[in-house]
C-alpha cells in the first residue's frame, strides 16, 4: 500500500510519543501561545522580539498581540442609588501603541436597571473610559493621518462643544462658510472622529424610522466611519473629538494643525450629562462621574492633559465660562489663533449665527438611543439647582483633591 507523507509523519511521531515526548505535528493552529502566557512571560517575550526587530527588516504577517482574559468575580460598590458591576475585562494591547490596554467593562444605574456598556482603556499612567465599540477601532484611530491645515476641536463631553464647533467654522469658513452651515448640519462640516465607537449598530437598522429622504442621505454619511470620510475630504478638515490626548494620533502635537481645546465646571458637566443621558437620580450620576465611570472620563485626567498641552503654539485652551461671559473677545481670540481677520460685521454675524446651531444629530441620537438634545440651554452656574449640602460638600472635597495636583484654575470660583 503507497505511504503518503502524513502515514509516514504520524508513524515517526508514535515512535517518539514511546520515549515520552508529544507529537510532531499537533493541530497546527496560529496564535495558540496565547492560551499559555502569563503578564510576566508575555512582557519578556515581548522585548525579546522588539529587541531582535532592531536588527533586522524581517516583520511578521502578524502582530505580536498580547490578549488575556481576567474574570472577576461580580463586585458591588454601592454609593447612594448607584450600583457599579465589574463583569469581566478584556485586555488587549493595540498594536504600534505598547502600553495601551482596552478592557471591556459592563455598568448600569440601579435606578434604571440599564448598562451602560463601555470599555476601559489603561494608559501609562490613568486608566480612561471609552465608548463600547472603541476596542474595534482604537488602533484605526491611534494610527489616523492628522494634516497640518486641521482644525480639532477637543472636549470633555457637554462642555461646550457644539457651540465651539460652530463658532470655529463660521470664523475659518468666512461667508461662504454662512451659507453652507445654513444647509448642512453640523455633523457633516464637522466630523466626530469616534463616532462609530458610539453608535454601532444604531446606524445600521436606520431605515426601520427614518422616511424623510433628505434626513435618511445624511444618516447614510453618518453611517461610514467618520475617518474614513474624514481621509476622503480634499479640502480644509473640521474635527471634533472626546478622546483624551492619549487615544488621538501622537503626531496630532507636533502636525502643526490648530487644536481648540474647551473646559468646563465640572459641577455644570455633570448635570449636562445627567440631562443628556436622560437619568432620573442625579446624585447617583455624579457619583459616576466623580469617580471617572463615565465614558472619556475621568473628567480631571481629561481636563489637566488639555491644560498642560497649552504652551503648545498651536493649541488653544479655553474655559466654557469666558466663552459665555464675553462672546465676542472669544471670536477676536479663536479668529487670531486660525490666523484669521474679521471686520467688525463679520464679528456681529457670527454672534449672531453661532446662537442658531444645526442641531441634526442630535435629535437623531434623541430618536434611536433615548439621549437629550446635544444643545441644551447651556447656561453656566445652573448645577446648584441640583446639588444639596451634602452633595456639594462631596464634590468640593473632589474639586479641592484635584486642584492640589495642578495649577490649572476655573475662572469662576467651583467652590461656591
Amino acid at each position: 500500500m503507497k505511504q503518503t507523507i502524513h502515514s509516514r509523519t504520524y508513524k515517526l511521531r508514535d515512535y517518539f510519543h514511546g520515549y515520552g515526548v508529544g507529537p510532531i505535528i499537533r493541530n497546527g493552529k496560529v496564535g495558540e501561545w496565547r492560551t499559555w502566557f502569563v503578564d510576566g512571560v508575555d512582557e519578556k517575550a515581548n522585548k525579546w522580539i522588539e529587541e531582535h526587530y532592531k536588527n533586522t527588516d524581517l516583520r511578521f504577517p502578524i502582530n505580536f498581540e498580547y490578549i488575556s482574559f481576567i474574570l472577576l468575580i461580580a463586585g458591588r460598590q454601592t454609593a447612594d442609588e448607584m450600583t457599579y458591576f465589574n463583569l469581566h475585562i478584556l485586555c488587549r494591547r493595540i498594536s504600534h501603541y505598547t502600553g495601551l490596554i482596552v478592557g471591556l467593562v459592563a455598568e448600569r444605574l440601579k435606578t434604571t436597571g440599564e448598562f451602560m456598556d463601555s470599555v476601559r482603556v489603561f494608559t501609562e499612567k490613568t486608566t480612561f473610559k471609552a465608548f463600547k465599540y472603541y476596542p474595534d477601532h482604537a488602533e484605526t484611530i491611534y494610527n489616523f493621518t492628522v494634516r497640518p491645515d486641521d482644525v480639532w476641536v477637543l472636549t470633555y463631553p457637554k462642555s461646550g462643544t457644539t457651540l465651539t464647533q460652530e463658532m470655529v467654522w463660521l470664523i475659518a469658513n468666512g461667508e461662504k462658510g454662512y451659507e453652507i452651515a445654513e444647509k448642512v448640519p453640523l455633523v457633516l462640516r464637522f466630523p466626530f472622529l469616534e463616532l462609530t465607537c458610539l453608535t454601532g449598530e444604531n446606524f445600521k437598522n436606520a431605515e426601520e424610522d427614518v422616511t424623510d429622504d433628505k434626513k435618511w442621505n445624511r444618516i447614510l454619511d453618518l453611517r461610514r466611519p467618520q475617518w474614513e470620510v474624514l481621509e476622503e475630504t480634499p479640502n480644509r478638515r473640521f474635527i471634533k473629538s472626546h478622546l483624551p490626548f492619549p487615544l488621538l494620533p501622537p503626531s496630532l502635537l507636533t502636525s502643526g494643525c490648530k487644536i481648540l481645546y474647551i473646559a468646563r465646571n465640572p459641577k455644570d458637566v455633570g448635570v449636562s450629562t445627567f440631562k443628556f443621558l436622560n437619568q432620573k437620580d442625579f446624585p447617583a450620576t455624579w457619583e459616576l462621574f466623580q469617580n471617572g465611570h463615565m465614558n472619556n472620563g475621568p473628567y480631571w485626567e481629561h481636563v489637566k492633559l488639555g491644560w498642560n498641552a497649552r504652551s503648545n503654539k498651536n493649541v488653544c485652551f479655553m474655559f466654557y465660562e469666558d466663552m459665555l461671559k464675553d462672546m465676542k473677545s472669544t471670536i477676536r481670540k479663536v479668529a487670531q489663533f486660525l490666523e484669521r481677520h474679521l471686520t467688525d460685521e463679520q464679528l456681529l454675524t457670527i454672534c449672531e449665527k453661532n446662537e442658531s446651531v444645526v442641531n441634526f444629530f442630535g435629535e437623531y441620537l434623541n430618536d434611536r438611543c433615548r439621549v437629550g438634545p446635544l444643545v441644551r440651554e447651556g447656561k453656566s452656574g445652573g448645577w446648584r439647582n441640583w446639588f444639596d449640602d451634602e452633595l456639594n460638600e462631596k464634590a468640593n472635597k473632589w474639586i479641592e483633591d484635584n486642584y492640589k495636583e495642578t495649577d490649572l484654575r476655573f475662572p469662576t470660583d467651583l467652590l461656591k
